[in-house]
């Protein structure tokens, strides 16, 4: 099937102003309490000191910053980049003079931080990343190969702040071999490495949320948002972008996998479990689909414009896909991608794995949103197909759940309506929708339209 052009895969008007009031009313309380923790927390730098994971980033006496914490002879500080994104850099407490909230003064334009991997071209379509070595598809990692957490850790959350990308620096300390069944195979190369973190308004005003997570890599670098930035911020995704990872040798991208993610747990990030996934086009499809294999937690791929990662042999790398959760794929291909012939290849292969695909009109290019809209709702409802489905899982589920049953609403295509209520109504089913609310009438609607299970 063809679904060429734009998808009508949008909330309507009443919706679309509601959900942008509340979120707006989010992003005002988050930014008071930043602004008031600002004013609280500024300090001024009392000597040139140099920061970074290479120490190449210069910061100038007297100017000021904010001060997550300062406790013994060092202090966590965060200062605002030129490019309007922030970077946490640990500091000798001795280097601060902690401001009182009537001396603070506007803090004065940083230095540029570490500047990030330059995106270049991504490679034409081939059977894996340029130049990379055949990847296997190894197991998590052990925790013992985990490293200790940055000094950006240390603060937890508070170093973040919302609604905003933010780039963050890790170290990953030693060369890790991947485990079984690939263990001898291949290492994560040792280095300093940089992630973009994104979390959604409301993450700090509301502790006891747990939100659903997509890992993103590009073939050319420094991962962004893209076009899916909107529906993180009105539905509340956490959102993780690799900065080195790119199309090249396998070591380099498993380090900076690895070294994120590896911070990301150690700063409690609250992903919900069971709705961590990945995703990438082309060199970056394959990269993501090696990640959720080789770190814990992933339940799902939404490949663009690529399959797998290749072995050896030319097979595609899937021991290390997950058997004891739900663990799905949706990849989306344009109808003159040269990859396109990897759509029979991977339903050969995964087989057992639930896979779902969609071609739209175009070549070997990212995908667009509507597409990506609609593979990111069938992934989220494969992981509530579990016999038992955790009381945490279902609060979240419950919060998206009208999100996903309004896009299926406003569907003009009458064959994916059909085609996509099967999935959405073992969905609600699992969430105890209360009996006349609008998601129990919608979750209705959806049986009447599914095939008969």
């Amino acid at each position: 099937m063809n679904f060429s052009g734009c998808f009508a895969y949008a909330y309507p008007t009443r919706c679309r102003i509601l959900a942008a009031t509340v979120a707006f009313a989010l992003v005002l309380c988050s930014a008071a309490d930043a602004r008031a923790q600002a004013k609280e927390m500024q300090g001024k730098l009392k000597r040139d000191v140099l920061v970074g994971p290479k120490r190449d980033v210069q910061l100038k006496a007297d100017q000021v910053v904010q001060v997550v914490t300062s406790s013994g002879s060092v202090a966590l500080i965060v200062v605002k980049n030129p490019d309007g994104t922030k970077a946490a850099y640990q500091v000798e407490a001795s280097a601060l003079e902690i401001l009182a909230p009537e001396a603070a003064k506007p803090a004065a334009a940083a230095p540029a931080a570490q500047p990030a991997p330059q995106p270049v071209a991504p490679t034409p379509p081939s059977p894996a990343p340029a130049a990379a070595t055949p990847a296997p598809a190894p197991a998590s990692t052990s925790a013992a190969s985990a490293p200790p957490p940055s000094p950006a850790s240390a603060a937890g959350d508070s170093s973040v702040p919302e609604d905003k990308p933010t780039v963050v620096h890790v170290n990953w300390p030693s060369d890790t071999k991947l485990p079984a069944p690939y263990g001898s195979f291949a290492e994560a190369k040792a280095g300093s490495y940089s992630y973009k973190l994104y979390l959604p308004p409301g993450y700090y005003s509301n502790p006891g949320f747990t939100y659903p997570a997509l890992f993103v890599m590009a073939p050319g670098g420094s991962a962004g948002m893209g076009d899916i930035k909107d529906r993180a911020k009105l539905e509340g995704w956490i959102v993780v972008m690799f900065v080195e990872a790119k199309n090249g040798p396998w070591g380099p991208i498993f380090g900076n996998q690895l070294a994120a993610c590896a911070d990301i747990e150690a700063k409690g990030i609250r992903i919900q479990k069971g709705l961590k996934f990945a995703t990438g086009f082309s060199g970056g499809a394959r990269g993501t689909s090696m990640l959720t294999q080789i770190s814990p937690g992933f339940s799902g791929q939404l490949l663009q414009g690529a399959g797998f990662a290749f072995g050896e042999k030319g097979e595609y790398n899937v021991k290390g896909i997950p058997k004891d959760r739900p663990y799905a794929v949706f990849m989306c291909m344009g109808e003159k991608d040269g990859n396109k012939k990897e759509v029979d290849k991977m339903k050969d292969e995964l087989r057992g794995v639930p896979i779902k695909f969609m071609m739209f009109d175009g070549g070997h290019q990212p995908a667009p949103l509507p597409p990506k809209n609609l593979g990111l709702d069938w992934l989220m409802t494969q992981a509530f197909t579990g016999k038992e489905v955790p009381e945490d899982l279902r609060a979240c589920g419950a919060r998206h759940f009208a999100f996903l049953a309004k896009r299926w609403e406003n569907q003009p295509n009458a064959a994916l309506k059909a085609e996509y209520a099967p999935s959405l109504v073992v969905f609600g089913e699992k969430l105890n929708l209360p009996a006349g609310s609008p998601e129990a009438a919608m979750l209705k609607a959806m049986k009447e339209a599914a095939p008969s299970r």
